[in-house]
């Protein structure tokens, strides 16, 4: 923005001295400078915004923005180094002021505020710098009180399992038995006092 004030007032300065200088006596050669202005500076800047980035040069002094998978890897690793803010952990290297700490079972890089951290001191993570965890080392006995918060405050988050009921016996009525013998007989002897009723002719009796 500075940069782009300063230009500017060159420019009117120099438009300005011209004016002084050649208006009065050559007035022809002050609009050549003129004309010039008018085509040099439009063409410079869309020269130096679209056709030297093109260049074998322009590829040199402008570098290309990432793309989207060479950041999407770095969010995601930022966002789960944030998860960690809070926790405790130990010192697993001497800070000074890089080094590693370890939190749980796992390894992380991480950096203190400046000031040095003993192996296997007590740290709390307190924030993300970069790809490392920013630590602060703690006494013994505030790494025992949090750990033992964060002990409970997961005990608690976890919802008590209900027993399981007992399934009532459920009684079905019974069945009784049917008698399959009996039954078949009695369609059988139905069946056949049917057929011998069909057979008997018919006999007319004459009563006197």
């Amino acid at each position: 923005m500075i940069i782009g004030i300063i230009s500017a007032l060159c420019l009117v300065g120099s438009f300005w001295a011209a004016w002084q200088a050649w208006w009065g006596t050559h007035p022809v050669i002050f609009w050549i400078y003129a004309t010039a202005l008018l085509i040099f500076i439009p063409t410079t800047i869309i020269g130096a915004f679209y056709i030297l980035p093109n260049t074998p040069v322009g590829r040199i002094l402008f570098v290309d923005p990432p793309t989207e998978e060479e950041v999407i890897p770095f969010i995601s690793e930022t966002q789960r180094l944030r998860q960690l803010v809070g926790e405790v952990g130990k010192s697993l290297t001497l800070h000074n002021s890089g080094g590693m700490i370890t939190v749980g079972d796992k390894r992380y890089h991480s950096e203190s505020e400046g000031v040095l951290i003993e192996p296997q001191s007590p740290v709390r993570v307190i924030g993300v710098k970069g790809n490392n965890l920013l630590v602060r080392e703690i006494t013994q006995q505030e790494f025992d009180a949090i750990r033992a918060e964060q002990a409970a405050a997961k005990q608690a988050s976890v919802p008590p399992t209900e027993p399981k009921q007992p399934m009532a016996n459920s009684q079905t009525p019974a069945i009784p038995p049917m008698n399959g013998s009996s039954t078949l007989a009695d369609a059988g002897s139905k069946r056949e006092s049917q057929e011998t009723a069909s057979n008997e002719p018919n006999v007319d009796f004459d009563i006197p």
